[in-house]
Order: structure tokens, then C-alpha cells, then sequence
């Protein structure tokens, strides 16, 4: 299996969209490099679902996203883009065991 990192090479990457499906961390190890040179905007499909036992808890792979620069947004059922206050909405969906968001993470350049 090849990752991410390996097949774009050198090509510029502006946009990535995500579907962790429960691989979330192996996805973002497969773009370590892509992440912090290219830095492209991701689109996630986000969702409770997606994560069982052997995943990363759903907050801490959002912090990795912010701590490789990355501001999280919600795109919201209008399909309007609003700020993404990851602690309180994880906090809160956490609460009811059940989350589904679509978000956008642009990079801080």
C-alpha cells in the first residue's frame, strides 16, 4: 500500500477530500508531508460512526489537524462555512455518543 505522501511526490495539491471511515490516523500519517509542506485545504466527512476501538478518540485527531496549522470549520446543512469551536461541539455530540459534520480545514498561511 502506498500512502498519500508517496503518490503526489512533488505535484501541487490544493484541495484533499477526506472519508476516514475509522482510519483517520492512518490517513493523516499516510499525508505527514503533504500536510506540512503543501498544506492543502481538506474537506472531512466527519461522523460518530466512524470510530471504534482501535481509532484515535474523534477530539484528538482534530488537535492533530490544528497543530499541523489548520483552522476547522463547519459546513453546515445551508452549506454555509462557520467557525468550527471543536472543544464545545465535541464536548456536546460527545455527550449524545452520536456526531455527523462535514468540515473544511484550511491551512494558516
Amino acid at each position: 500500500m502506498l500512502s498519500l505522501d508517496e503518490i503526489t511526490g512533488a505535484h501541487r495539491l490544493d484541495l484533499v477530500k477526506l472519508y476516514f471511515k475509522g482510519k483517520g490516523l492512518f490517513a493523516l500519517k499516510g499525508m505527514n508531508e503533504i500536510l506540512r509542506r503543501k498544506a492543502p485545504s481538506l474537506v472531512i466527512e466527519f461522523c460518530s460512526d466512524w470510530f471504534g476501538k482501535n481509532e484515535m478518540p474523534p477530539i484528538e485527531l482534530l488537535s492533530l489537524l490544528e497543530s499541523y496549522g489548520y483552522r476547522i470549520k463547519v459546513i453546515d446543512d445551508q452549506r454555509k462555512v462557520e467557525p468550527f469551536d471543536l472543544h464545545e461541539e465535541m464536548r456536546t455530540s460527545m455527550e449524545a455518543q452520536e456526531f455527523n459534520y462535514n468540515l473544511l480545514c484550511v491551512p494558516n498561511v
